[in-house]
């Protein structure tokens, strides 16, 4: 069998580094996509034993999305991080469910207990996430009727 030539050995190389480097880049604009999204803090509740906070808050990911209502909980002291929402998200549906003055779906929080978060919503709302517990907080929901 004959061995493959220095030329043909040095293409294929560069042929596969050129690659290996076109996939990172491609990954790194994947994990970077994140950064073209912003949240916007709509309101903050503080847990009673003040050990979490839920934030309720806008997420825009630009143009071609609209806008999406989320909540999170967090440490008291943390700031919300640059993500989709931990316990809640969803949007008006198409106009099914009233917004507020920032455009996204009217979404309130309170604090049932130091462990229980009580989170609002209009009934026609989209839901594209609902937990039940984070962080060793209980969870749960209520829905203002459509009218």
């Amino acid at each position: 069998m004959k061995r493959p030539s220095t030329a043909f050995t040095i293409v294929v190389s560069g042929a596969l580094v050129v690659l290996a480097l076109t996939a990172m880049g491609a990954y790194a604009v994947w994990e970077g996509l994140g950064g073209l999204c912003g949240n916007t803090i709509l309101a903050e509740a503080l847990s009673p034993d003040q050990r979490h906070k839920g934030v309720v808050f806008q997420r825009d990911c630009g143009a071609t999305t609209g806008f999406s209502t989320q909540v999170s909980i967090i440490g008291a002291q943390e700031t919300l991080p640059n993500e989709s929402g931990n316990v809640f998200t969803a949007d008006d549906n198409r106009g099914a469910a009233p917004t507020s003055a920032a455009g996204g779906l009217v979404v309130q929080v309170r604090w049932a207990s130091g462990h229980a978060l009580v989170i609002t919503h209009h009934a026609g709302a989209r839901v594209f996430t609902q937990k039940d517990a984070v962080a060793g907080v209980a969870v749960a929901y209520e829905q203002i009727p459509a009218r």
